[in-house]
This record gives structure tokens, C-alpha cells and sequence, in this order.
């Protein structure tokens, strides 16, 4: 039975320790999966996003901005420092990165009327409290006696613009884990059965995907649970 290990990561750590504890881990690999999406959405996916959940196409756009801006900070590539890490490592052992994950834009998507008025209501107040920071500056608003400057309505802004990821990632992390274990299976069995796998993958999928795995014909190896900045192995 192909074993497949499971290597966690935070996407914004340390990038050498994150490369010395993958090459240590995935020593035996014959191939990489990846928590990237393996089917792109395409136009027609973002319009219907942006029309009808708009909060989320924002705050996908902050997540992944942010993401490619602290990995180009640490890293000099525009990608998240695991996935920097990966890219290298595979290069060098000439490894397959097999994307096994599922892109939320449709599933974001497909909502009732009453949360697409929400959404676009949530993002109004944000801009609005964007539009009041700028015309603040630079003057700081009084409220019970504490001056509140501008740069405080900017920040509360983007945290706003935030902040609709967060209930999104816990509602769809069941379901991601049951794709990316799908996916895994899928591959394993057309592709020769290379004798060992390692997904690299946030996290916070550890147990799920691990769960979802064992059910599956696909064994389960080691698993890696990453300390943030802190050396794991």
C-alpha cells in the first residue's frame, strides 16, 4: 500500500527552518501534493463571486495579497513561504507538485439573496469606514475623551475586509479535507503507485485529511505538526 506522510505548515514562517524540516521529512518522496487548488476557476467564477458574495472576493484578495507579500519579504518569490520552500525543494529532487486541494469561488458562490444583500451591505460599511479614515487625515476624531486617528479607521478597515475569511475557512475545512483526500486517492491510483507521497498542507487540515485518509486506501505515514518559529524535528 502506498503510505503518504503529512507535513503541516504555517504559511508564513521561517523559511529556513521550514526547508531544513521538509527535506528532512520528505526524504523518501517520490512526488509533492500540494494544497493548492487543482482545478483554476476561471473568469465566469470570479464575476459570479464578485456579484454575488463580494465580501469574500475581497477578503480573498487581502488573504492573498498578504500572503504573497510576507513571502516575497522573507523569501524574494511572490508566494507564501511553504509553497516558496516546496517549489525549491522539488526543483532540486525533481519531484511532481501534484495540486490536490479545491478552489472555494464556486462554492462561495452559490448563496441565497438574503446573504448576497449582506455581503454587499458588509462591504459598503467597510468602504465607508476606508472613506472616513482618508478624509479624517490628518485630524484625529474624539470619542469619550481618546483621539482617534485616521490610521485607526484605515486598520479597522482592512480588518473588516478580513475578517468574512474567517467563518468561511472553518465552514468549508470538512470539505476541503474530503477533496484533498479524494484527490490524493485519485492520483495514487493512475499513476503507477509511486511508493511514497507527501502533502504538504496547512496546518490546521492535519487531523481531517488524516481521518479522511485512513478511510481510503491510501496509508497513512508520518505526520509533521509544525511549531510556529520554533524548530519542530
Amino acid at each position: 500500500m502506498v503510505k503518504v506522510d503529512i507535513f503541516g505548515t504555517y504559511h508564513l514562517d521561517c523559511p529556513k527552518k521550514v526547508e531544513e524540516e521538509l527535506r528532512a521529512f520528505s526524504s523518501e518522496a517520490d512526488v509533492f501534493f500540494t494544497e493548492a487548488p487543482r482545478e483554476e476557476p476561471d473568469k465566469s467564477d470570479w464575476n459570479s463571486l464578485r456579484l454575488r458574495n463580494p465580501t469574500v472576493w475581497v477578503a480573498g484578495k487581502f488573504l492573498n495579497s498578504f500572503w504573497q507579500a510576507g513571502g516575497y519579504l522573507l523569501t524574494r518569490q511572490r508566494d507564501s513561504v511553504d509553497t516558496a520552500v516546496t517549489k525549491k525543494i522539488a526543483r532540486e529532487r525533481g519531484l511532481q507538485m501534484t495540486p490536490v486541494d479545491e478552489t472555494i469561488v464556486r462554492s462561495a458562490s452559490d448563496v441565497n439573496p438574503l446573504l448576497t444583500v449582506f455581503s454587499w451591505m458588509w462591504v459598503a460599511l467597510t468602504l465607508s469606514v476606508l472613506a472616513f479614515g482618508i478624509t479624517l487625515w490628518p485630524k484625529a476624531l474624539l470619542v469619550y475623551g481618546v483621539p482617534l486617528p485616521s490610521g485607526f479607521f484605515v486598520s479597522l478597515s482592512v480588518a473588516m475586509g478580513f475578517i468574512p475569511i474567517i467563518p468561511l475557512a472553518y465552514l468549508t475545512l470538512g470539505e476541503r479535507n474530503g477533496v484533498i483526500a479524494d484527490n490524493i486517492e485519485e492520483f495514487l491510483k493512475g499513476k503507477g503507485k509511486p511508493e511514497r507521497g507527501c502533502l504538504i498542507v496547512g496546518h490546521k487540515h492535519i487531523d481531517g485529511v488524516v481521518e479522511d485518509l485512513e478511510e481510503s486506501a491510501v496509508d497513512v505515514g508520518e505526520t509533521h505538526r509544525p511549531k510556529f518559529l520554533r524548530r519542530s524535528l
